[in-house]
């Protein structure tokens, strides 16, 4: 072999060698990028859930605090909530937190169903926060009509309860529906159908790590 050939043949390894390591350096980089994307969006699920568990408590201790066991209406329930959802495009998370207030002003767990679209429709109709406009519709709804005044509602002087459901139902009904239509509610809609995604595979890694970290970590820590 001559000498010009030995040289090509090494130059030629050399540029292999390179090439094989630029594009393991490339492969190695994306594979830890892929394995940084999962471990994020597995912790996202746990947080997803466990912010949704902690919803669900506390409209399960309201509706004990009114004698009414959440496991009792679970499927019918949450049933209704998932469908309201897909119709208003409004989380299931901010409807649990409405009905839990509206049942604890109200001490009615059907009455508090029955006051659960009003306060959707008021909050997109005023551009409310829905657990406000939960607190302003189980306050009405318990004789309180005065309340709608802050909120530029006015009433005829001794008008009741009934009558002031009436008004707000007339002002503002069918609002939740209708931002459910609009771009933005079905916006909406895709973020909140995801995040419910995240949420049941976040709840599959729940009771393990809850387990992990109550019986092994927090003792430690302790």
């Amino acid at each position: 072999m001559s000498n010009a050939t030995l040289e090509i043949l090494l130059k030629a390894r050399d540029e292999a060698t390179s090439v094989i390591q630029e594009s393991s350096k490339k492969i190695g980089g994306a594979m830890t990028a892929i394995g940084g994307a999962i471990t994020g969006g597995l912790a996202l699920s746990v947080k997803s859930a466990a912010e949704e568990e902690a919803g669900v408590i506390r409209l399960q201790q309201a509706l004990a605090n009114v004698g009414v066991s959440y496991d009792d209406v679970k499927d019918n329930l949450e049933g209704y909530i998932n469908a309201t959802q897909q119709s208003t495009s409004i989380g299931d998370d901010k409807q649990r937190e409405a009905l839990a207030e509206l049942v604890a002003i109200t001490g009615d767990y059907d009455k508090a169903l029955e006051l659960l679209p009003q306060t959707l429709d008021l909050a997109i109709g005023k551009s409310m926060d829905m657990f406000a406009a939960a607190q302003v519709l189980g306050r009405v709804s318990e004789g309180n009509t005065t309340i709608l005044t802050r909120y530029g509602i006015q009433l005829q002087e001794g008008a009741t309860a009934t009558e002031a459901l009436g008004l707000l139902q007339e002002k503002y009904g069918g609002q939740a529906e209708a931002y459910g239509q609009t771009m933005a509610g079905q916006y909406d809609l895709l973020k909140n159908n995801l995040g419910d995604v995240m949420e049941a595979i976040g709840g599959t890694l729940l009771p393990m790590l809850t387990d992990l970290f109550q019986n092994h970590i927090q003792p430690v820590i302790e």
